[in-house]
């Protein structure tokens, strides 16, 4: 797809100048190329550009829903070149002001999606739409077709933005319960498809009535959605959320506990006040308890308060930006915070927030979106960034007029995997608009790393309906250890389910979602509210420009005692890596109070590749032993990865279980562009030849790796008939067996006229690639017989060898590669046959 980039390396500045310690990026501005992103006709405001990777090939892709009073529901597939497609996909159902959010509802991998908006022309209850749709995954070619129990599910709970120019989140995908299910979290306009009882602050009554705002939380029960009412704590009982509408709602973690809190702003029609801001702390049983700290926060029409990491603590601040105020509230990690009135931050009208590290400092920088609180610019989407000094204040810096939108939303998202936060924004400005910006980052500005994996995760044995993973905390270049965000996964390695507190490409560590602040985890423990089973666990580190590290894998010698009572299987996993085949002496080790004889070491699937050597047992007494070392020898036979299990069972307690991966890599061997040219040879007739013996060193030792070899000619463009040019005079069956394998290859060239001759000499293995070695040679009348250079070629060869072992789970890992440098010799001699003419 053609596409074109506008560079803006100088950032215009008002009202503030820049401080030193503040370093702008610069921005280019695709300007064609990107503008699929917003269909032709629809009108990008009140609604969402969302972010995430829905076909899992490593890019995030987008997907926007909403308009003012047009419908629109778009998905486009990133290409990996800084261009999108748009996907046809009739079952997508256009909505007006909606939101939308990825999700991998099902636990398969794949990320699903959920909707809300209005879908018809006015907002009667018929028109509230809360819409599933399931992704096929590799399988069905990662198509979305619409989950009609789901949707059954969620349909009676579809909430709206207020109008065409709120810019609120309306819903967020979160693990509220931390039981391995992503959970929605619902606030919004106008669902008038709930009726119940609403008791209100205003008179003290209540009355029976079809709700015109709606907050609630709709849990992921296995699968499906689920209501959950009375989640508040209120005195001796329970009551539900204070519903709010004409506002936002957004997910955070202000204790530093582990578990997700929220904050609901806007009007309440059931409230005293009119305009209210709840802030919800998580109970970690399920419920919420309303914080007193709610007082001190604003609800307005058509803007939001997000949480955001401020001064890098780890604990999640408040920003709250409407018509009427720009604070900041800064967590005091005692439960309370600090408003700051006079940070820099700006009001604004109809405004959107999110933030990120875009200028690799390891602070949270801001983006608002909306029109000027004062009223400038009123026509005009008032797009503004705001850095982050360090020292709770933000310098502001106007966007180039090309990135500039009010009324949809504003996003930090890294759309080409280069590790620094790009852009991307819809809505209106002096016209519906739609950009996407990459951050090119700008002077002294370093491309941000990735953090560096945590140590040391340990798992607590199972109890209390939980396991409780810990620990050693992550480093990074930018981000400071304390502000770092974790990941987790696990895998049931009896079912295969597979969990992950964020979705995330195991593999690579990459998040698959994107575009705000995605909800992860703080500090360096997480309980997790998993079904007791026998499980694979890891833990990664996220720094504040997303960037996230590999998993981790627990630290073998550091686990509890086994709990061989209740029959549960434990999970050991090692992450050591070798640079050669043979992994030695994996350990596995017990404390000291509690021994064992280990009886058997054995594969569970005995796949090609692995083999294992007799165990070593290391014992404190007789007829026991508190260590076993085993030996894995990784031999791949072919380019494809290979997985299998190590089970060492024991006398008195459950099996040990170290999941193996390894990856066969194809060789690759070439030679550079260097011809082996067999000179000028005179020709007195069509008999006189030169000949070349090219001696190949192979460095693979493989015992039948001749019976895989062939050698063939293959014919160029400038030549004629090359077959009775140049010859191969030696055959395959002359290879020699040797350890590395060298064989010679005679080729003849045998010239027919006055002229250059060209060919290429292909030599194939079963094990490596084709090596290709170009081939000249002129033919010359001449009345004498002249010599022939015979001075040797040389010809460099690449070869990656097949060195390499990953021990760990079965998808976590990696190729690992040994990269060596071989000669190829090419020993030239000269042979002129003739006879005499008659």
């Amino acid at each position: 797809m053609r596409k074109t980039f506008l560079l803006f390396v100088v950032l215009v500045l008002f009202g503030y100048t820049l401080q030193a310690q503040v370093k702008p990026v610069d921005w280019q501005v695709i300007t064609s190329g990107s503008e699929v992103l917003v269909a032709p006709g629809s009108e990008p405001g009140g609604g969402h550009l969302v972010w995430g990777d829905f076909n899992n090939d490593g890019y995030k892709d987008a997907f926007f829903i909403g308009g003012q009073s047009s419908r629109s529901a778009n998905l486009f597939v990133n290409n990996g070149d800084n261009t999108f497609t748009k996907v046809e996909n009739e079952a997508f159902k256009p909505l007006r002001q909606a939101g939308a959010v990825f999700i991998d509802y099902d636990n398969d991998g794949d990320l699903d999606l959920v909707t809300m908006g209005l879908g018809l022309g006015d907002d009667s209850k018929e028109s509230h739409k809360a819409i599933a749709y399931k992704n096929t995954g590799a399988t069905g070619n990662y198509v979305y077709v619409k989950d009609d129990e789901q949707s059954g599910k969620i349909g009676g709970y579809g909430v709206h933005a207020s109008s065409g120019n709120s810019a609120g989140r309306i819903i967020q995908a979160v693990d509220y319960d931390n039981d391995g299910w992503m959970d929605l979290l619902i606030s919004g306009d106008g669902n008038y498809n709930v009726y119940e009882w609403n008791p209100t602050e205003k008179d003290g009554a209540g009355d029976w009535g079809w709700l015109n705002s709606f907050t609630a939380i709709l849990r992921n029960e296995g699968g499906l959605f689920n209501i959950k009412h009375d989640l508040v704590v209120n005195g001796e009982g329970r009551k539900n959320f204070d519903y709010t509408r004409k506002g936002s709602v957004n997910v955070g973690d202000v204790n530093h506990d582990g578990y997700a809190d929220f904050l609901s702003q806007g009007y309440s029609d059931y409230t005293q006040g009119g305009w209210i801001a709840r802030l919800y702390i998580n109970n970690q049983d399920g419920a919420f308890t309303q914080s007193d700290y709610s007082s001190n926060l604003n609800g307005n029409e058509e803007y939001e308060t997000i949480f955001a990491d401020i001064n890098a603590d780890g604990y999640d601040d408040l920003v709250e930006i409407s018509r009427a105020v720009a604070n900041i509230h800064i967590n005091n990690q005692a439960g309370g915070f600090t408003k700051y009135e006079e940070s820099g931050l700006i009001k604004s009208v109809g405004s959107q927030l999110t933030a990120g590290d875009i200028n690799n400092d390891g602070l949270l920088d801001i983006v608002v979106t909306g029109m000027n609180g004062e009223g400038e610019n009123s026509d005009l989407g008032a797009t503004k960034i705001f850095y982050n000094n360090g020292d709770l204040t933000f310098t502001v810096a106007e966007v180039p007029q090309e990135m500039r939108a009010r009324s949809g939303g504003a996003s930090f998202v890294d759309i080409n995997n280069d590790r620094n936060l790009d852009y991307s924004n819809t809505g209106y400005s002096d016209g519906w608009n739609s950009a996407i910006a990459l951050n090119i980052l700008g002077e002294e500005i370093t491309t941000n790393a990735a953090p560096t994996a945590p140590t040391e995760l340990s798992i607590a044995a199972y109890a209390e309906g939980k396991y409780t993973l810990s620990w050693t905390a992550a480093t990074d270049a930018e981000t400071a250890t304390a502000a770092l965000r974790y990941n987790v996964y696990a895998k049931n390695l009896d079912t295969d389910a597979e969990y992950s507190y964020a979705p995330v490409d195991v593999a690579t560590g990459r998040l698959n979602v994107g575009g705000e602040i995605v909800p992860l985890i703080h500090g360096t423990s997480f309980d997790w509210k998993l079904p007791q089973g026998n499980y694979s666990f890891a833990v990664q580190a996220i720094d504040q420009a997303d960037a996230a590290s590999l998993f981790a894998l627990p630290d073998i010698t550091a686990q509890a005692p086994l709990d061989y009572q209740n029959g549960v299987q434990k999970t050991i996993e090692s992450a050591l890596i070798s640079n050669t085949s043979t992994l030695e002496d994996v350990t596995f080790l017990l404390p000291d109070a509690l021994s064992f004889l280990p009886t058997s070491a054995t594969l569970k699937d005995g796949a090609a590749g692995f083999t294992i050597s007799t165990p070593t047992i290391a014992g404190n007494g007789a007829g026991t032993a508190n260590s076993l070392a085993v030996t894995i020898t990784f031999a791949p036979t072919a380019a494809q990865e290979y997985v299998d299990t190590l089970i060492i069972s024991a006398e008195g307690t459950n099996s040990f279980i170290l999941p193996l991966k390894g990856t066969g890599t194809q060789p690759v061997i070439t030679a550079d562009s260097t011809s082996v040219d067999f000179g000028i040879v005179e020709l007195t007739e069509s008999k006189t030849s030169s000949v070349i013996t090219i001696l190949v060193t192979d460095p693979i030792a493989v015992s039948d790796t001749p019976e895989g070899f062939n050698l063939s000619l293959v014919k160029a463009a400038t030549y004629v008939d090359s077959d009775s040019i140049f010859k191969v005079v030696s055959s395959v069956q002359d290879i020699q067996v040797t350890d590395p394998i060298t064989y010679a290859i005679t080729v003849s060239f045998t010239p027919k006229a006055q002229q250059e001759y060209t060919d290429t000499l292909i030599i194939r293995s079963q094990y490596a690639d084709d090596l290709r070695i170009p081939l000249k040679g002129t033919g010359h009348i001449t009345t004498g017989i002249s010599g022939i250079d015979s001075s040797d070629k040389v010809v460099t060869t690449q070869y990656y060898t097949l060195q390499g072992v990953a021990i760990n789970s079965p998808i976590i890992g990696g190729v690992y590669i040994k990269k060596e440098i071989y000669a190829t010799q090419k020993t030239k001699v000269s042979k002129v046959l003739y006879d005499d003419v008659k």
